[in-house]
């Protein structure tokens, strides 16, 4: 009976041990993905915006502009914030009328929405962007070029954000205007 008794004991104890090896290796592996899922916007991308021909003359050329584009790349990293949870982003741009080059710009990618999405597929979660602030800090005019506007506040609001692709928006917004889409964004990951 004594013998009996040490087995059963020798067999819940192997069982509980295996439960917090198992455990343990599961937390370790979904705290793996989510970073790894978390930070998969980081980098560097190739971009640009199509500017629509309203806003370019209104806000942009001061002219009218059928191909007012701005073409750059944005180097985007994971872990500002107090948290070290969010996204920030730096781009150098040029705005062009066509192939001219108008203005040299510096843009901060800020105030990134990012939403959490569950998934059948492991690691049972995605997590999307959903928009983010653009701010221009630097703006140098080139030639004669002047902008006929002061700057105004934009968002992109991402219709795709993928590892490899971001397909979005353009909103303007600013003291006594309703939000306006004013062109699209797409970004293709360079590194």
């Amino acid at each position: 009976m004594i013998e009996a008794n040490n087995t059963w004991h020798d067999l819940i104890l192997g069982v509980v041990v295996n439960a917090i090896w198992a455990s343990i290796t599961a937390l370790s592996t979904a705290l793996y993905l989510s970073t790894k899922e978390r930070s998969k916007f980081n980098g560097r991308w190739s971009a640009q915006i199509s500017w629509t021909p309203q806003w370019a003359e209104s806000h942009l050329v001061g002219a009218t502009c059928p191909d007012a584009n701005s073409h750059g790349e944005i180097a985007l990293s994971y872990g500002s914030g107090s948290k070290r949870n969010q996204y920030w982003g730096l781009g150098v741009w040029r705005l062009r009328d066509g192939s001219d080059d108008l203005a040299e710009l510096c843009v901060e990618f800020r105030t990134f929405q990012v939403e959490k999405m569950w998934s059948k597929a492991p690691p049972f979660f995605r997590y999307e962007l959903k928009s983010c602030h653009l701010t221009s800090r630097i703006r140098h005019e080139l030639g004669s070029f002047k902008y006929p506007k002061k700057f105004a506040n934009y968002e992109v609001v991402f219709s795709s954000a993928t590892a490899d692709i971001l397909d979005g928006t353009i909103e303007a917004h600013a003291s006594g205007m309703d939000r306006l889409i004013v062109g699209t964004l797409r970004a293709e990951r360079v590194a």
